[in-house]
């Protein structure tokens, strides 16, 4: 596992004019500035003599501050709303993950949120850029994507877990927040978003567990103590995460738990304190809560419904991903199994809040909090569950 750099924290706020720029550079091409520009992604070479005007500036093709400071270039991950890379910066000689998404309005909405959310249990963000292209291949390149056409058999048949979002209008105050708007045939602007570098997802975690015959209690507690501190953090910023689930939860390289991917992220309520309407069906299907996938007015409560489902899958061992297609269905309805009840019961009366149908009904993040101290303190008895 390597380590993440430290680095001075570069915040972008929304009224940051590089970060503003994105729907200009979009509409004008490439993201290129007049000449003087202190763009990195401009090169220009002023010439000398008695040549004329048109000939004394020459043009020539955009260096890439990707492809020039940073070495040891893998590709983690890709999909629809971006490519991860773990990559070595030359100067601190330090790995980075460099997530390279389109410059538009929710990857402004990710960087805005990064920059401003600094707590242990968040990835950390570092800085930001434009540039006129993703990284193109090159010797330099490798993928270390393990491609098969079989599935790991954790998720069989269980429905994709890439993060999925509708075809509806997204919420119009997500995108006055970042101050611009975008043409859809415009030429494309990417951000390259620099964070530090986590070795191992939760997923890893829990595949491994799953091989084992026990796991500890005491661990497994400690882990999702870290996990809902992150997110009743996220939750005091007014913001909502909507894609918690274990591919998105990480490991630092001192084993702290980290929250990550904040593609989604969006305001609690808009700038007047009122209530947004949001997209249906925005976050991933098998984590999604009820009115995540069928209403256009929620809140937080909409991030601990997967926290109920991701606690379940800390403390039980799936022994097949046939067992897991089978009590999938009814771990979301709240049905958990006897034999859970029996050996974590006072877990299993904290997740049955967790997965309340009605938002009202769960409990917030700073509540389960409480709770998981108690637990984590005193493993007594019952959990006394009178003021959830």
């Amino acid at each position: 596992m390597l380590a993440g750099g430290e680095v001075e924290q570069t915040k972008r706020s929304k009224d940051d004019p590089s970060l503003r720029s994105c729907a200009e550079e979009n509409e004008n091409g490439h993201g290129h500035k007049k000449a003087g520009s202190d763009n990195r992604n401009d090169s220009v070479v002023w010439t000398t003599g008695e040549s004329s005007d048109s000939d004394r500036l020459t043009s020539r093709l955009p260096v890439s501050r990707f492809s020039e400071e940073y070495s040891s270039v893998q590709r983690l991950a890709k999909g629809g709303f971006g490519d991860i890379y773990k990559a070595k910066q030359n100067l601190d000689e330090t790995y980075y993950a460099i997530k390279v998404v389109k410059c538009d309005a929710h990857a402004l909405r990710e960087v805005v949120a990064l920059a401003q959310l600094q707590h242990p249990n968040i990835v950390r963000y570092s800085t930001t850029w434009k540039e006129s292209s993703p990284p193109q291949p090159t010797e330099r390149l490798k993928d270390e994507e393990v491609e098969s056409d079989e599935e790991d058999e954790s998720d069989e048949g269980i429905e994709s877990d890439e993060g999925v979002e509708s075809d509806e209008e997204d919420e119009s105050d997500e995108v006055d927040e970042s101050g611009v708007s975008f043409k859809s045939n415009a030429p494309s602007t990417y951000l390259y978003i620099q964070m530090e570098f986590c070795g191992g997802t939760l997923t890893d975690w829990i595949n491994k567990k799953n091989h084992e015959e026990a796991r500890g209690k005491m661990e497994t507690l400690n882990i999702f103590q870290e996990i809902v501190g992150g997110v009743e953090y996220i939750h005091s910023q007014e913001h909502i995460h909507r894609d918690l689930k274990p591919d998105n939860i990480l490991f630092g390289s001192d084993g702290t738990v980290k929250i990550g991917d904040f593609g989604l992220v969006t305001k609690i309520k808009d700038k007047n304190g009122d209530a947004i309407k949001r997209t249906k069906r925005t976050g991933t299907a098998s984590y999604m809560s009820p009115e995540q996938e069928n209403l256009r007015d929620y809140d937080e409560k909409v991030d601990i419904f997967p926290l109920g489902l991701i606690f379940f899958e800390l403390l039980w061992r799936f022994s097949t991903g046939m067992e897991r297609v089978k009590l999938w269905g009814d771990l979301r309805s709240g049905c958990l199994p006897e034999k859970f009840r029996r050996v974590h019961f006072s877990e299993h009366v904290l997740i049955k809040k967790m997965l309340s149908e009605a938002p009202k009904d769960r409990p917030g993040a700073k509540d389960i909090v409480k709770r998981l101290i108690l637990l984590i303190g005193k493993q007594t008895g019952p959990l006394d569950t009178r003021s959830l």
